[in-house]
């Protein structure tokens, strides 16, 4: 048969891809690339039975088939996951419903004999019956489901009017090989293994006693190809394992620590397929799932009964490649739409620009790329039109008057950071922390911008003996890089004015990975010396350093835009979470990267102690942190496992210092 699969490069749609050719079939795999990848299709591109074609599938015309008739016509291709679905519904009903109306269209052009429609089990939303029968209310929760349930109304529709041979697959949770494990929001089983590989606890939703149907993903490929050989058309297909796991059982067989996050609406405690009418039309049933141990009946509470297939996948993905943790549910402020952020390539703006583009905002980045633009090299094709790189000094205010209008909220970053790169040039680093501020914000509220959130330093503080910082206490900055910042606080304060929304944030001490990794800021510092050298060398050990992970810190920005102007106006924030010692830090570092690790002493003239409180940012906007130190060094000894950080001593991006004196910035 000759079978056009679109999707083709996806977890599903590639395993699609190895069954047809296996059964001999010729296949043509159609995909964009936004979520696929083409080494998914790696073993099927030396099959000269198979040809890829590289599209997007709401712009597929019947030009772009090399073949003038198609036998079997699989639809895979489409948006996943409930949460983006809520922030972006226009891009999912763009690619759900009207792809699947182009494919459609273009099936009935080509004359198909089959055509098979990958649809899902949210469109159950919270069942009323388990096993939960096709017959079963319909009650969609989220966009994307949706979106997908209206995808399938159109097939079922064309083969009522137009008499295509069509069948829609209503899958439920699939798990396997080449799952996706990038991106915010997966299924559990990916959220899972991302956190796995990250050296995190798993986030838990509710207690963990929801089950879920997870069906083995060549079950699923064999499941496309039972429906397509058989002949019954016109009908919905539940395709699941028919038994049903909870989320508890999972981390037990992953195995490490769990937190617990509430659950969002719309979710349902069970996702249970009852099979028998897949079963019965086509013969098809699962062989990688497990069996139950006794009688099945209608409540959704079994034990695993057999944990191979899933504990396979598990050793054979968990050791792939570093990934990030998921991003919370963070809703887009509907009154803000483009957002410019200065130093948006660096250290925590590479971390901040996705979270951005996730949550729906259009993106522009303000930068100089001293460290290069391939830290948004990971950035989904779907995302790239929102995201526009603006290369050049925000000194500029000839660019600045061309970048900022139509901007609704800018997040300022750019500095030159740190203590150390400060003094390297003081007369460059005044320019630019202190001097571009003032025409940058007023450019910016002649501009319209309607929000402006600054990034401070909880430096500004000096040395306190205060158990507890807080914002009220005065500052008494030590040096021109803190001293700087605190001005630029005042200077903001003098701009505020109705319409013109004024945040500062004075973060703690960043930690853990970013694309764009910083190696001199001081867990990344003991953490790289005591993977890669096996000693840990602390100068001093008794100071204090306030810490943030990076991640953490983005999601704050993010979380910043979308509170009402009236909650954040004229506020000042300390943003961090543990203030520990430069000894206890080591410690820590010793005990994730092993006991071999040695720790020595030197003395240092450097005593600086900063500590400090965020219970009012706690109170005040009910933000808490996410990570913690350990995470950080976690995620780092991954990195340096998978080979992400080469020359780690050596390669000027990571040191700020190194960086410009390479290139003659100081």
């Amino acid at each position: 048969m000759h079978c056009i699969v679109t999707g083709a490069a996806g977890f599903i749609g590639s395993h699609l891809v190895d069954s047809l050719l296996a059964a001999g079939h010729s296949v043509l795999g159609i995909d964009d690339l936004s979520t696929g990848r083409r080494k998914n299709l790696a073993a099927a591109s030396s099959n000269p039975s198979f040809h890829f074609l590289e599209k997007d599938i709401r712009h597929l015309s019947l030009d772009d088939i090399p073949a003038t008739s198609c036998d079997w016509f699989f639809h895979l291709a489409g948006r996943a996951d409930l949460v983006p679905s809520i922030v972006n519904p226009e891009d999912y009903f763009q690619v759900n419903i009207e792809g699947t109306f182009r494919a459609l269209q273009l099936s009935r052009s080509l004359g198909v004999k089959r055509f098979l429609y990958a649809a899902s089990s949210t469109c159950y939303g919270i069942p009323d019956t388990y096993p939960t029968p096709e017959c079963a209310p319909c009650k969609p929760e989220h966009p994307y489901a949706l979106t997908k349930l209206m995808g399938e109304e159109l097939v079922l529709h064309w083969h009522r009017v137009y008499q295509l041979p069509a069948v829609s697959l209503r899958l439920f949770n699939v798990y396997g090989p080449r799952s996706r494990t990038t991106g915010a929001y997966g299924a559990v089983f990916g959220v899972f293994l991302r956190q796995k590989l990250a050296g995190v606890p798993f986030t838990v939703v509710g207690d963990g006693s929801q089950t879920r149907d997870f069906t083995f993903v060549t079950d699923v490929a064999s499941a496309f190809l039972a429906a397509a050989t058989s002949s019954v058309s016109g009908e919905p297909l539940n395709v699941g394992s028919g038994h049903t796991y909870a989320v508890n059982q999972l981390v037990d067989l992953l195995g490490g620590e769990k937190t617990f996050i509430p659950r969002r609406p719309g979710e349902p405690d069970c996702t249970f397929a009852d099979t028998s009418k897949i079963q019965a039309l086509t013969g098809w049933q699962p062989l990688r799932s497990p069996r139950p141990r006794s009688r099945p009946h209608a409540r959704c509470h079994r034990r695993l009964a057999r944990r191979a297939p899933l504990e396979r996948t598990i050793h054979r993905t968990s050791h792939r490649r570093l990934v990030q943790t998921p991003r919370p549910l963070v809703m887009k402020n509907p009154d803000l739409n483009t957002i410019l952020v200065t130093g948006g390539a660096g250290y925590v703006g590479s971390v901040l620009v996705p979270l951005l583009l996730d949550a729906g905002y259009n993106v522009r980045v303000l930068d100089l790329f001293l460290y290069g633009k391939q830290v948004f090299d990971e950035i989904p094709a779907s995302h790239r039109e929102r995201l526009a790189l603006i290369e050049g000094d925000l000194r500029d205010t000839s660019l600045l008057k061309q970048s900022l209008p139509g901007t609704d909220a800018v997040i300022h970053l750019a500095c030159i950071s740190n203590d150390p790169s400060f003094e390297l040039d003081p007369a460059l680093g005044r320019s630019i922390n202190f001097d571009a501020f003032m025409p940058l914000v007023d450019i910016a509220k002649d501009s319209g911008v309607q929000r402006f959130i600054y990034a401070s330093s909880s430096s500004v503080y000096g040395v306190k003996e205060e158990q507890n910082v807080t914002e009220d206490l005065p500052r008494e900055p030590l040096t021109d890089y803190s001293r700087f910042k605190a001005m630029c606080e005042d200077e903001l304060e003098k701009r505020r004015s109705p319409g013109f929304t004024t945040l500062t944030l004075r973060p703690a001490t960043v930690c853990g990975w970013s694309p764009r990794l910083r190696l001199d800021l001081s867990v990344n510092i003991l953490t790289n010396h005591a993977v890669n050298k096996g000693v840990i060398t602390v100068f001093g050990g008794a100071q204090l350093r306030p810490n943030f992970h990076v991640r953490d810190c983005a999601e704050l920005y993010v979380k910043c835009l979308g509170l009402p102007a009236a909650q954040i106006d004229g506020k000042v924030f300390n943003a961090g979470y543990q203030n520990l010692s430069l000894d206890t830090i080591a410690d820590k570092v010793r005990s994730i990267v092993g006991p071999h690790v040695k720790i020595t002493h030197t003395p240092t003239d450097d005593n600086r102690s900063y500590h400090i409180s965020s219970e009012k940012i706690l109170r005040e906007l009910d933000y808490s942190p996410r990570f913690t130190i350990e995470d950080a060094i976690r995620e780092l000894v991954s990195a340096f496992a998978a080979g992400k950080i080469p020359d780690s001593f050596t390669n000027p991006l990571y040191f700020n210092i190194k960086r410009m004196q390479e290139l003659h910035l100081a």
